[in-house]
């Protein structure tokens, strides 16, 4: 983070904090003031909100103080080491790195408290004046916003038993920082010992985060540049039953971006992930991880030559061609030469069954909106049409089958759908490039397509839908191998 945009950003988070602290302290006094002539319920709910407010501006005001102390530590840093940037952060400096879910617990119990103080103010006021003691719609809506309440409460007592569970994980980094065009290495230690159902699954990927727009029409992106992942069977200590050890190795081509701040609405960072299926709450940490060029940096580790190297290593270790391994596709060797690529429909199954239980309910409903004339016709409408799209959703996942054919040096690929189907195929010579393109994120987990781009220039996608960029980089590599043999 530039040191500039950390004392800008204390700035405003002061001035908030102080508005947040003033309208509190204002509608406190205005309760009190009150107190003989209003009913004393509803001035003692009102006053609990008001100290919210303002504990929330204390706490705020408090937050930018301390970044306006970090700006001024970040810049006497920056003026003695202008060419090391990771060591402006003094956990990167350290080359400790400490995840918990702590933060996450901490803003939840806020968030919670402030929604439900907001929700259930305004739900006992409503019903105290009688506005809406016979209305169902009014009470629907606003009991709506007492459910979400509900479910705030519900992932924060989710978030404190993996607190609990877990505690503090930290990342001790073998060299400092991560080197592009070199590995990034280190081990991560663990509170407790963890054993995993199916070994600890590691990512190490690099993000742009940038958003367009602005105000209430704004995005934020975060596309996925490169990624990588590998799995450790058991940790490096094993023996040791409080704590746990996973080694982490990463290669990095040298053609990738650097940790970078540019702003809020721009920024390049690399970030470490560690999951374990485990009985109960299942593991889970991540960590912000500098990575930057260095006078180690191999301009000769390039992302196609890792992938090349990859490709290799993965079918030396099988005994064959094809070392290919990726969920939901299934790879056949031909006679010919080459390999068939199929993809197996239903590879979101729970994403097909929640579209069809939630398209059937909107059928459902707008059944019952039509036949009893309480509730406007176009909601009715609007309700079934959503049914309509939910289930046909739900029906092409089952139905739609894509396979990619390399046989004889020449890539096909078939598509097939509820709503369409296509079929095109080039030779070798035709093609001047194949790579990964982003089609969708859902969460945290990003899903690619294939990009083929032909002599002509012209761009087509073949719709993969594979999660994660490590594994379509993979795919991408052995078609290429198979072009070429």
């Amino acid at each position: 983070m530039h040191t500039q945009g950390l004392a800008g950003r204390s700035i405003f988070l002061g001035i908030f904090g102080f508005v947040f602290f003033s309208f509190g302290i204002f509608a406190f006094k205005g309760l009190v003031e009150q107190n003989d002539s209003g009913d004393a319920k509803t001035i003692w709910i009102g006053l609990a909100v008001a100290a919210i407010f303002s504990l929330v501006g204390i706490g705020i005001m408090i937050a930018a103080i301390k970044g306006l102390v970090k700006s001024k530590n970040r810049k006497k840093i920056e003026a003695e080491h202008p060419n090391q940037p990771w060591l402006l952060d003094k956990a990167w400096a350290s080359g400790k790195i400490e995840h918990s879910n702590k933060a996450s617990v901490i803003a939840l119990a806020f968030f919670a408290l402030f929604w439900n103080a907001i929700s259930w103010t305004i739900f006992v006021i409503a019903l105290k004046s009688g506005e809406i003691k016979d209305e169902t719609w009014p009470l629907l809506f606003i009991s709506l916003f007492l459910l979400i309440g509900a479910g705030m409460v519900v992932a924060f007592i989710f978030q404190i038993i993996k607190f609990f569970k877990y505690g503090v994980s930290t990342f001790e980094l073998a060299e400092v920082p991560g080197v592009i065009g070199g590995t990034l290495g280190g081990v991560i230690f663990t509170k407790i010992n963890i054993v995993p159902e199916d070994g600890f699954h590691l990512t190490l990927k690099c993000v742009h985060m940038y958003v367009t727009g602005s105000g209430k029409n704004s995005t934020t992106h975060r596309d996925t540049l490169w990624e990588s992942s590998n799995t450790v069977d058991e940790d490096a200590m094993a023996e040791d039953l409080k704590r746990s050890a996973i080694p982490v190795l990463f290669d990095i081509p040298y053609d990738s971006r650097e940790s970078e701040f540019i702003s809020h609405r721009d920024q390049y960072y690399w970030e470490l992930s560690i999951k374990a299926a485990t009985p109960g709450v299942d593991y889970s940490s991540s960590f912000k991880v500098p990575v930057f060029k260095t006078d180690k940096s191999d301009s000769g580790r390039t992302t196609q030559e890792l992938r090349a190297e990859i490709t290799r290593e993965t079918a030396n270790a099988l005994g064959n061609s094809k070392g290919l391994n990726i969920p939901n596709i299934r790879i056949q060797t031909q006679y010919g030469g080459g390999s068939l690529y199929e993809f197996k429909a239903m590879r979101s199954a729970p994403t097909a069954v929640i579209s069809l239980l939630f398209g059937v309910g909107c059928g459902i409903g707008s059944y019952f909106i039509f036949v009893t004339d309480e509730v406007p016709f176009l909601i009715g409408l609007f309700l079934g049409l959503l049914g309509l799209l939910l289930i046909a959703i739900s029906l092409n996942m089952g139905y739609s089958a894509l396979t990619i054919n390399t046989t004889n040096g020449s890539l096909a690929f078939r598509k097939r759908s509820v709503f369409s189907k296509k079929q095109l195929e080039w030779t070798a010579q035709e093609i001047k490039s194949i790579s990964a393109t982003s089609a969708y994120r859902a969460g945290n987990t990003e899903f690619f397509s294939i990009k083929v781009v032909d002599a002509g220039g012209k761009k087509t996608s073949i719709p993969a839908m594979i999660s994660g960029r490590d594994k379509i980089e993979r795919l991408i590599g052995q078609i290429e191998a198979d072009l070429k043999s």
